[in-house]
């Protein structure tokens, strides 16, 4: 963008950006691509959360899970997964993948998520009322007992030591 020379003010800038980061556009600051992107929890992510808590290591390498799309780092923004930083300073990301507690709960069906979130620079700014089952999110395609078939709800390994 070209501002014809003129500097400008954090403020003006801020103003200037606010009425474009829905559609998307370069930040006049620091040149970054910036977007207000709405994402809806679906299938390949709800597929990838119930794989890595198939696994029987606590962190899981997504090559090791059911996926589709790409759209699966996204499932961390409802809280329901976890990434670990990589070691090596040429990687942001490790590629390596838990589940929380509440994606437990999610993917055990005993609690509902937003079905979507409204995310900016990685985090999220607002979620929709609206609520979703991890039934729900898997659609028809899908045999959600098959799926979970072998994975031990958390209330059974929590009341084995009380």
């Amino acid at each position: 963008m070209d501002w014809g020379g003129d500097s400008i003010t954090l403020l003006e800038a801020r103003q200037w950006l606010r009425k474009r980061v829905n559609e998307g556009t370069d930040c006049p600051c620091c040149k970054r691509f910036a977007k207000v992107y709405k994402l809806k929890i679906n299938t390949n992510m709800a597929r990838f959360l119930i794989s890595v808590a198939r696994k029987k290591t606590e962190w899981v390498h997504y090559n090791e899970c059911d996926y589709v799309g790409r759209d699966y780092p996204w499932i961390r923004l409802w809280g329901l997964a976890e990434t670990s930083k990589s070691e090596e300073t040429k990687k942001n990301m490790s590629g390596l993948w838990r589940i929380t507690n509440k994606g437990r709960l999610f993917i055990h069906n005993e609690i509902t998520v937003p079905l979507h979130v409204y995310a900016y620079d990685g985090e999220v700014i607002r979620a929709s009322e609206e609520q979703v089952s991890v039934v729900e999110s898997l659609g028809d395609k899908f045999n959600y007992q098959e799926l979970m078939d072998g994975i031990v709800p958390p209330s059974v390994t929590t009341e084995l030591f009380d």
